[in-house]
C-alpha cells in the first residue's frame, strides 16, 4: 500500500519561457497562476496555486517530479523507507517548502536521476479558475495527470517505485515489436490511485540531465480535447481513442522536445489495470507518441465538423 496519493506538480526550466507559454496557455488552454519567480510561468487547471511550473535557465531539463502524500505522517513513513533503501533525503526548510507552496516537502534522486519531491499540505487558490478555452482539467484524487520518465537505470527505478514507494504495476509496452532483438525492453506503467497510471519509465541511454518524455493532462469531454488542439501548439498526432477504457489521447511537443498530452475523461475498469505485456508498437518511436510505424487501429478516431457545428467522430481507417 503506497502512501502516494497522485502527481501534485512538474517543475521545468527552459531557455525559452515565451514559447512554453505559447504551448501550454495558447496551445493547452491551461491559466496562467503566480509565483514567486517574477520571470517564471506558473499554470493553474484547478485550485491549486500552480500545478506546472516553468523557470528560466540555460539548459532545458526537468527540474522536480512532485508527489503528494495525505500529511505528515504519511511524509515521514515515505523518507524511512527511502531512507532505508539506501538513499539521501533532504528535508527542505520552511522557506524551502513555501517556495514549493507546501507546508513540508523532503526531497531525493530517484535511481534515474530524477528529482524526486514529497509533499503534504498544498497551498490552494480560491479565485476563479479562468482558462482561456473555458475547458475544465480533471485532478481532484487522481492528481494532475501522469508523466513518463526516462532511466538509464531501468531495472533499479522500477524497484524503487514499486518495492520502496509503493506504485502498482499496471501494464507494459514492449519497444520495438517482436521482432526486435533482445534484451527485450519495455515501457513500464504504475498507478498510485485509480487513474491507470501516474508513472511510466522508459528505457534510455545516459542523459546529461534529468530528462521528461511526456506530460498527461485530461480534461473532461472528448470535444475539450478538440478544442484543446486548435491553438497554435505543434500537433504530433491524431485523436486516439484507445481500448479497454484508456482515454483518448492527442499529442503536442513542446520547444524542450518534452510531449504534453489532451486526454479526455475516463477511469478504466480494474480489470484493465493489468494489462498484456504484449502490447506491440513497430518501432521504440511509437510507444511515447510518435505516429511513425503504427498498426491499424479500429479504436483510433479524428474529430470532425458536423453541418450543425457539433463537433461529433468519424472513424479513420
Amino acid at each position: 500500500m503506497t502512501d502516494i496519493r497522485g502527481l501534485g506538480y512538474v517543475r521545468i526550466q527552459t531557455r525559452d519561457v515565451a514559447r512554453w507559454r505559447e504551448l501550454v496557455v495558447d496551445g493547452l488552454g491551461m491559466a496562467v497562476g503566480t509565483g514567486p519567480e517574477s520571470d517564471g510561468l506558473y499554470l493553474r487547471i484547478d485550485e491549486r496555486r500552480s500545478r506546472l511550473i516553468v523557470l528560466p535557465g540555460d539548459t532545458d531539463r526537468a527540474l522536480a517530479v512532485g508527489w503528494e502524500v495525505r500529511d505528515e505522517f504519511a511524509l515521514r513513513r515515505v523518507r524511512e523507507a527511502v531512507e532505508k533503501a539506501g538513499i539521501s533525503v533532504e528535508v527542505l526548510s520552511e522557506e524551502e517548502s513555501t517556495y514549493r507552496d507546501a507546508e513540508q516537502v523532503i526531497a531525493f534522486d530517484d535511481p534515474g536521476g530524477t528529482r524526486t519531491e514529497v509533499f503534504f499540505g498544498p497551498v490552494l487558490d480560491h479565485s476563479p479558475l479562468v482558462t482561456p478555452f473555458g475547458g475544465t482539467f480533471h485532478t481532484g484524487p487522481e492528481g494532475l495527470g501522469h508523466v513518463v520518465l526516462p532511466s538509464a537505470m531501468f531495472a533499479e527505478s522500477y524497484e524503487f517505485y514499486t518495492e520502496v514507494l509503493g506504485f502498482l504495476p499496471r501494464g507494459a509496452t514492449r519497444l520495438g515489436g517482436l521482432s526486435a532483438p533482445p534484451p527485450v525492453r519495455r515501457v513500464r506503467f504504475l498507478g498510485v490511485n485509480r487513474r491507470h497510471h501516474s508513472l511510466a519509465l522508459c528505457p534510455a541511454p545516459p542523459l546529461g540531465a534529468p530528462g521528461l518524455v511526456h506530460l498527461m493532462l485530461e480534461v473532461d469531454t472528448l470535444d475539450a480535447v478538440g478544442r484543446h488542439s486548435t491553438g497554435s501548439a505543434s500537433w504530433v498526432s491524431r485523436f486516439r481513442r484507445r481500448s479497454a477504457g484508456i482515454p483518448t489521447t492527442r499529442w503536442s511537443r513542446s520547444m524542450s522536445g518534452h510531449r504534453a498530452a489532451g486526454t479526455s475523461n475516463s477511469v478504466p475498469k480494474e480489470c484493465s489495470w493489468t494489462r498484456p505485456s504484449t502490447r506491440q508498437r513497430k518501432s521504440p518511436q511509437t510507444a511515447i507518441g510518435d505516429t511513425t510505424g503504427r498498426r491499424p487501429n479500429p479504436w483510433r478516431h479524428s474529430l470532425r465538423r458536423r453541418t450543425d457545428g457539433v463537433a461529433g467522430r468519424e472513424r479513420t481507417p
